[in-house]
């Protein structure tokens, strides 16, 4: 995405210090994320993820607040196309370089370019600078479309839950250990493998398959088919299991370590 241009008349625009500090804040990130048409989604949960990236502490509702605020002292403009909402600053072209064919986002509607206070470009035309671009970028902003679809798949995915300072899996995968192998068999591991991570700084993409793992092989070293009442593994076990580790590669690949 193309630099965007901000001018020193800011520092004397009525509309823009008339905005709190936050409200500021909220209007120049969105300068920053927005396409080469001044448009974007003013769907606050994907704000959130787009212009607020480090600042947990901000909520989807003051987001929505802060548009809304934005619109009212005319520095955006909102409007909603098939039951999606979306945004657009007011006479972008004539602020900022437009270098796309194409915008991303769905034009105003014809009631907002009507009114030439809310217009971005001219109603869906090629931008000025266009012609001068014999190599345009069909798909202007990749970027934008691939962190969409990981914070849609992040959304859609179980939660999961730490069960001590450095082991976490979702419920179903907790439960389905306990069931196969008893609560205090499970709870074992869990501890081994939080004390292994917390002294060793590994990371593991799966603490489920991680202790999975661990527990079929400390059973192949007993000799053992587990059953509810095998509550205890020997001690020796897990040492051995640290010492392989340690020694094979094969077993980092198997158990998807990460190192750190």
């Amino acid at each position: 995405m193309p630099n965007r241009i901000m001018k020193e008349s800011i520092r004397t625009s009525k509309s823009v210090n008339a905005m709190t500090d936050f409200q500021y804040r909220c209007w120049s990130y969105l300068i920053t994320y927005v396409d080469d048409y001044g448009r974007g989604s003013a769907d606050p949960e994907l704000l959130k993820g787009f212009v607020f990236p480090r600042l947990k502490a901000i909520r989807e509702s003051d987001i929505s607040k802060a548009l809304a605020e934005l619109e009212r002292i005319g520095s955006i403009r909102l409007y909603t196309v098939d039951g999606e909402p979306y945004f657009c600053f007011p006479n972008w072209s004539e602020h900022q370089r437009i270098q796309t064919k194409k915008s991303k986002f769905p034009e105003p509607p014809t009631e907002c370019n009507d009114n030439s206070r809310y217009s971005t470009v001219n109603h869906g035309e090629p931008p000025p600078e266009y012609e001068s671009n014999p190599n345009p970028n069909t798909n202007p902003n990749p970027e934008y479309e691939r962190e969409t679809r990981e914070i849609n798949s992040r959304s859609s995915s179980p939660k999961k839950i730490k069960y001590s300072d450095f082991v976490e899996m979702t419920e179903e995968e907790y439960e389905k250990l306990i069931e196969n192998y008893g609560e205090e068999t499970v709870q074992s591991y869990v501890d081994d493998l939080n004390n292994y991570k917390g002294s060793t700084g590994k990371k593991y993409k799966s603490d489920y398959l991680t202790i999975l793992t661990w527990i079929k092989r400390g059973n192949a070293k007993t000799g053992n088919t587990y059953s509810q009442s095998q509550s205890e593994q020997p001690t020796n076990i897990f040492a051995e299991i640290l010492k392989e580790m340690n020694d094979s590669d094969t077993y980092a690949s198997y158990a998807n370590a990460d190192d750190t």
